[in-house]
């Protein structure tokens, strides 16, 4: 069983210098456009910040930010991480911070798996909560009824069932 009691979860101010307890080595972030992902990249403090563009939101290299984003004409999302840590020094001692909000879950469980097993024991997310959705309670979070369900590439198979529902 994992002991849930060790994570922390401290909230960071939008506007508010943050503490020096939130500067890192490195913080990872999954380039996107959208406001809040962009806020938090430029907070942060880091030695290294790394954008990692992600094929599946079809950006255009001329849309791609200027410095330190790395993407690969990958197929899954082991083969794309294993490429980043390919071109990135990652190991135990680092404090690392990732944001998670624009990340594509796949790739998120994935460099959590291989940070572990770079010798990141522990790291840093942060996660930042929209302020308000312009529709409030008709925003509508997906589009089509289906949904895919398959293995994480490169995560090892565990037993048990997995559902989808399809019902609104």
């Amino acid at each position: 069983m994992i002991d849930y009691n060790i994570f922390y979860k401290t909230e960071l101010s939008v506007t508010d210098k943050w503490s020096s307890e939130e500067d890192w080595d490195l913080f990872i972030s999954a380039y996107n456009s959208s406001e809040r992902v962009q806020h938090v990249f430029k907070k942060a403090r880091a030695k290294s910040k790394h954008w990692l563009v992600f094929p599946e939101y079809n950006y255009g290299i001329h849309e791609y930010p200027h410095k330190d984003s790395f993407t690969f004409p990958t197929t899954n999302e082991a083969d794309f991480i294993i490429d980043y840590l390919n071109n990135v020094r990652v190991f135990d001692g680092l404090r690392v911070c990732v944001d998670l909000t624009g990340f594509i879950r796949p790739y998120q469980m994935f460099l959590t798996s291989m940070l572990w097993h770079h010798g990141i024991k522990r790291f840093d997310a942060i996660y930042s909560e929209p302020t308000f959705y312009e529709q409030r309670e008709k925003t509508k979070f997906s589009s089509g009824t289906g949904c895919q369900v398959r293995q994480v590439m490169g995560l090892p198979r565990k037993f048990g069932s997995s559902r989808c529902s399809t019902e609104a």
